[in-house]
């Protein structure tokens, strides 16, 4: 493979990366949103402003809606996490190894190809294997030197950012727990 195809290789992984965390990202806005929307019924329910909390309200159907949709959300800021981890931790395995599997024949080398083979009146599908076209036969690509720096920094900032969602969920929960406490 040529340094440009290792190159665009590189590049659509670190475009899944980028599209995962950008749905994550996503997510824990829609989630904080919902939140803050939660901490203001409580609030309403609090000093009685019936006006506002049913002007919310109306945007969900109930409390326990609202409650629900969070719910749902949480649940799906943790599989994208879960997601999010294992592209970035395939990528740290790649930087580990300073090579990375090639997709095409998932770092064997080699390719199954199927011959139809005509025997008089018999045809019959005959397997065969050869060597990748796309590594070469290698199964892997080498890292350039060149990218690995950058690499290695984009993974660093991937990581951050997850830590950075899972502690906004963290704090958020730790509100809407104390707020609870604070009602009974």
């Amino acid at each position: 493979m040529k340094p440009e195809e290792v190159s665009d290789h590189l590049q659509s992984r670190f475009q899944e990366v980028d599209s995962l965390a950008e749905k994550f990202v996503e997510t824990i806005n829609e989630y904080a949103d919902l939140m803050a929307q939660l901490l203001e019924v409580v609030r309403c329910e609090r000093i009685p402003n019936k006006t506002k909390l049913l002007l919310i309200l109306q945007q969900h159907g109930s409390k326990k809606d609202l409650k629900d949709k969070i719910d749902y959300l949480k649940s799906q800021i943790e599989e994208d996490d879960r997601k999010l981890s294992w592209s970035i931790r395939s990528i740290q395995d790649s930087l580990e190894n300073k090579c990375f599997k090639c997709e095409t024949c998932g770092g064997s080398g080699k390719v199954s190809k199927t011959q139809i083979v005509r025997d008089r009146d018999m045809i019959q599908p005959y397997l065969t294997s050869e060597d990748c076209p796309t590594c070469r036969g290698k199964g892997v690509f080498t890292i350039p030197r060149q990218i690995e720096g950058y690499m290695i920094l984009l993974v660093r900032m991937a990581i951050r950012a997850g830590e950075l969602g899972k502690t906004f969920i963290k704090i958020s929960q730790e509100n809407i727990n104390l707020l609870a406490t604070e009602k009974q």
